[in-house]
């Protein structure tokens, strides 16, 4: 697990996360699970789109470039659902809310 910090509010948002870098555990992504645990995400490196299907809970979805600056924030994503970011090189999956209630929005730069 890393801890992710976000440098425009100095450390007052930080999620703990697991690294999916190879084909294979950005595939398994989050599928399988029950729920995540709070304060923990997964992020997706070389990854533009997502889905939710076979997902069974709603999850917040930050797109980050290669600066790790966000780039788009997709809300709640429902089961069954995609989202991409065209020119994004990584995502950010945590629970539904988290980013809102962290005030997290685009141009934010995160750091792990």
């Amino acid at each position: 697990m890393t801890k992710i910090v976000n440098v425009r509010t100095t450390g007052a948002w930080f999620i703990s996360a697991s690294i999916a870098n190879t084909f294979r555990s950005r595939l398994a992504g989050l599928l399988g699970r029950q729920s995540l645990p709070d304060n923990t995400g997964l992020i997706l490196e070389r990854c533009n789109a997502v889905h939710t299907i076979g997902m069974r809970f709603p999850i917040d979805v930050i797109f980050l470039n290669a600066d790790r600056c966000v780039m788009s924030i997709t809300s709640d994503l429902k089961p069954g659902r995609f989202a991409r970011c065209q020119g994004a090189n990584a995502v950010l999956e945590c629970n539904a809310g988290v980013a809102a209630s962290y005030g997290l929005s685009p141009g934010d730069a995160l750091y792990w």
